[in-house]
C-alpha cells in the first residue's frame, strides 16, 4: 500500500465540508489517481511523502514559505532544490524537462530564491 500526504488549509475540507484531524489516517472512498476525469478520480491535494514539496510549490505559495521556514534546511536544501528544479522542468509550457529560471512564475522565482538564500546562507 501506498502512503499518501494529504495538503489542506485547515481541517475541513473545501469541497465536502468533511472535518479531518491532525495525523489522522483516511482511507479514501474513492481513489484512482490513473484517471482522467476528476469525479472519477476521487480526491484532490494529495501526495505522496517523498513528493510533497513538489506538489506544495506547485499550488500553494503562502503554505511553501512556511513549510520551507519550518521543514527546510542545510541538511535537506539541495533535496528541496532539486525537487523544485524537477518539477518547474515541467510547467509553465516548459515540455523539455529542462530547469529555466527565467520561465518561472514571479511566485515561484519568490519560492526558489528562498530556498537559494537557505543554500548560501
Amino acid at each position: 500500500m501506498i502512503k499518501y500526504v494529504r495538503v489542506m488549509d485547515g481541517l475541513k475540507s473545501n469541497a465536502s465540508g468533511e472535518e479531518f484531524k491532525l495525523d489522522e489516517v483516511i482511507i479514501a472512498k474513492i481513489w484512482n489517481p490513473k484517471e482522467i476525469e476528476p469525479e472519477k478520480m476521487g480526491g484532490f491535494n494529495f501526495s505522496t511523502e517523498d513528493k510533497i514539496l513538489r506538489y506544495i510549490f506547485r499550488g500553494y505559495i503562502n503554505a511553501s514559505k512556511y513549510i520551507i521556514d519550518d521543514i527546510v534546511n542545510k541538511d535537506n536544501i539541495d533535496e528541496a532544490i532539486k525537487e523544485f528544479e524537477e518539477f518547474a522542468g515541467r510547467t509553465n509550457g516548459n515540455t523539455t524537462g529542462i530547469f529555466n529560471y527565467n520561465k518561472l512564475f514571479p511566485e515561484a522565482k519568490k519560492i526558489y530564491n528562498l530556498l537559494l538564500n537557505i543554500r548560501d546562507k
